[in-house]
């Protein structure tokens, strides 16, 4: 469950891009059998594109679970994750719930070899804190 709201924001990345070409819910048989190919296609190219801060998010999340670390990894990443895929028609709810919930993590814990900075501007350089 660690990493259920992570999964949730990649799935609507992904089923925003498929729209056009993706099957509608609820799927059919054969949807059912060529979906978890698309599926895994598109999240393994989707992950080797991530900056390695990225993937440190994950190793965070994972190995400090339930900590506060681990919190800021999670709202880090699906704040990047709001940001790489800008052109998803995100409420804005989300992404505001998201840069506040940012703006709530212990400066502490910004400053640690851990957790880099996420640029707040779409396109932005992301700098380690």
């Amino acid at each position: 469950r660690d990493l259920q709201n992570i999964h949730d924001y990649l799935a609507a990345a992904w089923r925003f891009q498929q729209a056009p070409n993706g099957p509608t819910l609820p799927f059919s048989e054969s949807e059912l059998n060529q979906s978890p190919d698309y599926w895994l296609q598109w999240l393994s190219k989707e992950v080797s594109n991530w900056e390695p801060e990225l993937v440190r998010y994950i190793q965070i999340l994972l190995t400090h679970a339930g900590d506060e670390i681990a919190v800021a990894a999670e709202t880090h990443l699906i704040f990047s994750l709001l940001q790489n895929h800008s052109t998803v028609p995100w409420l804005s709810d989300v992404y505001r719930i998201w840069e506040d919930a940012l703006d709530q993590c212990p400066a502490a814990l910004l400053n640690s070899e851990f957790v880099a900075s996420p640029a707040r501007n779409h396109g932005a350089t992301r700098e380690l804190v």
